[in-house]
């Protein structure tokens, strides 16, 4: 008898399917498989989140809570957070109601409102402290003084995570100094008063003498030991031989901030104009170890913006147009709005880690508190 082809045909294409499937899906892209089976959702998103930070298994949302903060220490200011999510500060007591009270360093490690705050026993009850900046080792600078001083007699101090250190300065006349940002070799950048005019200054360590860099304010120093400092209307970056250079300016603009540098040696700013909008954020990428252009960051082309904040190895940065804050990508240009959270009137971020993780401010009117945004 003989045998339909097609019948034949069709008999082995049905045994065979069952096997011809596995391998679609075996060799189907993890991308697509995941496009068809999660469709986007936009509207269904839960509000209060932001689409920043983009990695590579896809966009990061995040979640907003309170820092919190001790009895008796009403007024919270958070100041950086560091690569190990621990954020630090320093909180202020209410002076009319506890006028001995200055205000005391902490630190924060919890995920939640009231949870790993802990303070740090650097000065006593009756000092204020101010909390300048962290490194991922837990180390911090910063300067404290009688309370209430109105800000004379200030001591710098480095604190090692056990020990507290007053940082070494000149003998001689009475000088001012205030460390600034500190990296993770332990070099501290910061500005020296009483000269005349502000000196920048750099302490390899807490236990040497500052190096007195250039006129100017010291402003940031990164893990590779660059350092930037602003004098009068122009931003310089601090070279290997500790002598600064000019930062060049963006056409049209009379003058410029340096505000911080990451470890690849990309520093954002500011620069000024005569003509409308004029504040803009700018950036300067090394070329072989020079500056050679200011780069204009133009999101909003209508609106004044400023550099607020740059983490050092994640290329995320935070900027300010008009009186909203954005989180923006150095290397992409992809940008999205930090939303004020529910119940919350204002929010001004401070920093940013290399985890996308968000510190600022936050003002009320029973005190001054410090909110902190997690990627989820």
């Amino acid at each position: 008898m003989r045998l339909n082809t097609n019948l034949v045909l069709l008999f082995v294409l049905l045994l065979l399917m069952p096997s011809l499937a596995s391998y679609a899906q075996s060799t189907t892209p993890a991308s697509a498989k995941i496009q068809n089976k999660v469709p986007v959702a936009t509207p269904l998103r839960p509000p209060n989140r932001v689409d920043v930070c983009k990695g590579t298994d896809g966009v990061f949302n995040f979640y907003m809570f309170d820092i919190g903060n001790l009895p008796n220490f009403p007024n919270v200011y958070v100041k950086t957070i560091n690569n190990q999510s621990v954020s630090f500060g320093d909180m202020w007591a209410n002076y009319n109601l506890n006028p001995d009270l200055g205000g005391i360093a902490f630190k924060q490690i919890g995920p939640q409102m009231g949870l790993g705050i802990e303070k740090i026993n650097i000065n006593t009850s009756s000092e204020y402290i101010q909390v300048q900046s962290a490194n991922d080792l837990g180390q911090i600078i910063g300067f404290k003084g009688a309370f209430p001083s109105g800000g004379s007699g200030e001591s710098p101090f480095f604190y090692d995570g056990n020990t507290l250190h007053t940082l070494a300065y000149p003998s001689g006349p009475t000088l001012n100094y205030f460390p600034n940002k500190l990296n993770n070799k332990g070099q501290i950048i910061g500005t020296g008063y009483g000269f005349g005019s502000a000196k920048a200054v750099l302490w390899e360590t807490a236990n040497t003498e500052p190096i007195i860099l250039s006129p100017g304010i010291g402003v940031d120093i990164n893990n590779a030991g660059v350092a930037i400092l602003n004098n009068g209307n122009s931003a310089y970056v601090i070279n290997a031989d500790k002598s600064p250079t000019p930062l060049p300016l963006f056409p049209g603009s009379i003058s410029n901030v340096a505000m911080v540098i990451d470890d690849s040696g990309v520093i954002m700013g500011n620069s000024y104009k005569l003509t409308q909008p004029s504040k803009r954020p700018v950036m300067w990428k090394p070329v072989n170890g020079t500056y050679p252009t200011a780069i204009e960051i133009n999101i909003f082309p209508s609106l004044d913006g400023e550099t607020i904040s740059l983490n050092k190895n994640n290329n995320n940065a935070i900027l300010k147009f008009g009186a909203d804050y954005y989180v923006y990508n150095i290397l992409t240009g992809e940008y999205g709005k930090i939303p004020l959270p529910a119940g919350v009137n204002n929010f001004y971020p401070k920093a940013i880690n290399d985890k996308c993780e968000i510190i600022g401010q936050s003002y009320t009117s029973i005190g001054n508190r410090s909110l902190k945004y997690i990627p989820l």
